[in-house]
């Protein structure tokens, strides 16, 4: 199962979560003016198809230096996962490297780790076409080093293909600093299941990227998982490295086979946001929480922040995910104390009924009304927290933060009203995230966004002035 050719749940996901006329209604969220703009900067010029999934990181120890990561369909239909770098803040923006390995790459992330060491992977997919049809067959993974904050990357290692990436580095100092994680997940043939279906996995390095172990996965009782997506992953301060998952469950008393088109009809399926952890370095990998259990509703990715600032919530980890039904959708944002255990759960914003007009993706441009897309979270040095979202269609891109740990959120501010539209005919088959929340080593946020239809990529700094 690949990014670019996803079937099942996730591509039932995309339709459902874009069928959606939700007006937003701020339930928490308070309106003030100590929000300063930067300007709007471009990274990706219109006229290609902009990227469907995206990531951004600033260096935590240098604010001149950001990272932003893609999957991007090139005009010539090739499909190609590229890497771009500022040295001035986000000022300006530079393409340093792009994986072609082959004419399908995807699987992209990228992070920073300490003393300018940055890291970015990939995976590469042989795309064959038989019948005139295209099929795909995962072919390797990839990771590249760099040790000047993203300008020049070493060879890639190459190693068994690993789906849906998601790489996060220790920033600790000493042994520590050459640790090195990706988590995501493999195809697994379960016996209830007519297709395979995807299990949480996690690789782990103990030099720097160069080598990794064998993909470690949790051991579930009375259940198997059926789904299973990283939407945001960190080291903590102990060294035990986290990563909240979009999952489903399904009982293994389950009588089946079933495939994911009646997946979403079993009773049975709980569609969860958990957190995953490993307390040794990698060698084991358990959930340690299921922080929201949407049942047969749906969740979007959920997005993943730690405050490392040293002020009033140090150490609070924080998971923000969107979840629909029929009747409604809500944006969920839960904190923990505690390294993940226990968490408490706040609903952020609501909205109204979806719009039945809409019954697939091809025909979203009829549907009328709005959506809220995924959120991203990002905490600064002064411990603030910053949530960017979508709503409107896809159409605006807002931003708030919250001084309390997560349980109001003020300062609420409309960064774009020309975003990434998923009701459009240029629709991308899936939604998946459109908006990226980084903050830098001098307090800045920065908010990432794409535009409607081959709008390019953009971003601008937020300033927090009280």
């Amino acid at each position: 199962m690949n990014r670019f050719l996803r079937k099942g749940l996730l591509s039932l996901l995309a339709t459902f979560r874009n069928i959606t006329g939700i007006a937003c209604i701020l339930t928490c969220i308070g309106v003030t003016n100590a929000a300063v703009l930067g300007p709007e900067v471009q990274i990706i010029a219109p006229g290609y198809k902009n990227p469907d999934i995206f990531w951004a990181h600033a260096d935590p120890m240098d604010r001149r230096y950001m990272l932003v990561c893609m999957q991007r369909q090139e005009l010539t239909g090739d499909i190609d996962a590229s890497l771009y770098r500022s040295s001035d803040s986000g000022g300006t923006w530079q393409k340093t490297i792009v994986d072609r390995s082959t004419t399908a790459v995807a699987e992209e992330s990228c992070d920073y780790g300490r003393d300018g060491r940055a890291y970015f992977t990939t995976g590469t997919w042989i795309v064959r076409m038989a019948g005139g049809k295209a099929t795909d067959t995962p072919d390797w993974f990839h990771l590249f080093r760099s040790n000047d904050h993203g300008l020049t990357w070493s060879k890639p290692i190459h190693r068994g293909f690993v789906d849906w990436t998601l790489v996060t580095a220790d920033r600790a100092s000493g042994e520590r600093s050459n640790r090195v994680y990706v988590f995501g997940h493999l195809e697994f043939t379960h016996p209830l299941m007519r297709e395979s279906s995807p299990v949480p996995i996690l690789l782990a390095s103990q030099d720097g990227g160069r080598t990794f172990t064998e993909p470690v996965s949790p051991a579930p009782h009375g259940f198997q998982y059926v789904q299973g997506y990283p939407g945001g992953a960190a080291v903590l301060d102990d060294g035990t490295v986290v990563a909240g998952y979009a999952l489903a469950r399904m009982p293994t008393r389950y009588h089946g086979p079933v495939d994911f088109s009646t997946l979403a009809k079993v009773r049975d399926v709980h569609n969860t946001i958990e957190l995953m952890a490993s307390h040794d370095a990698g060698k084991t990998l358990r959930s340690i929480a299921i922080v929201h259990d949407a049942y047969t509703n749906l969740t979007g990715f959920p997005s993943l922040a730690v405050d490392t600032s040293g002020h009033r919530f140090h150490g609070r980890l924080y998971l923000a995910w969107t979840e629909w039904n029929d009747n409604a959708a809500k944006m969920y944002i839960a904190s923990s104390d505690d390294r993940g255990k226990t968490w408490q759960n706040h609903v952020m914003l609501t909205g109204s009924p979806w719009d039945s007009t809409g019954s697939s993706y091809r025909n979203l441009s009829k549907a009328a009304g709005a959506h809220l897309g995924d959120p991203s979270l990002a905490v600064n040095i002064d411990g603030t927290l910053g949530m960017l979202w979508s709503e409107n269609g896809g159409t605006s891109i807002c931003f708030a933060v919250s001084r309390d740990g997560g349980k109001t959120f003020v300062d609420r501010t409309t960064l774009s009203t020309s975003g990434s539209s998923t009701r459009t005919a240029s629709l991308k088959k899936y939604n998946t995230p459109n908006v990226s929340l980084a903050a830098d080593a001098a307090g800045l946020f920065h908010a990432f966004w794409t535009q409607p239809g081959p709008g390019g990529l953009w971003t601008r700094s937020v300033t927090i002035t009280r």
